[in-house]
This record gives C-alpha cells, structure tokens and sequence, in this order.
C-alpha cells in the first residue's frame, strides 16, 4: 500500500480509538470456510474474471 513516509513520521504519535463493534455481523462466514484456497488464489490472479465481457482483455479504471 503506497504512503508518504513524512506524513507517516508525522502521525506516528496518533492513536485512533475505533469501536469494532460496527464491523462485526451475526452471520458473516469465512471466505476460507467457503471456497477453497485454489479458488481464492485464482481469483487472486484474475482467473475468475470472465474477460469476454472486456475489449482487450483489460479492466476500466476505477
């Protein structure tokens, strides 16, 4: 993940307090739990991408 080292030194100091609570779900299962490491790598690598819906094999930008 790209960041600048200064503004990094800078808020060195900081410590956010985040309540956790928000991210946390009754049912939420495990991507693990779910699909095997396999399918997670080749997602990974884009081949679970049906790249027939894109010209030239490419993604559009965000």
């Amino acid at each position: 993940m790209p960041f600048v080292v200064d503004s990094l030194r800078k808020y060195d100091m900081i410590e956010p307090v985040i309540n956790p609570e928000s991210a946390r779900m009754d049912n939420f299962t495990s991507i693990t739990a779910e699909e095997s490491m396999m399918r997670r790598f080749k997602g990974t690598i884009g081949k679970d991408i049906n790249w027939k819906e894109y010209e030239g094999r490419t993604l559009p930008p965000l």
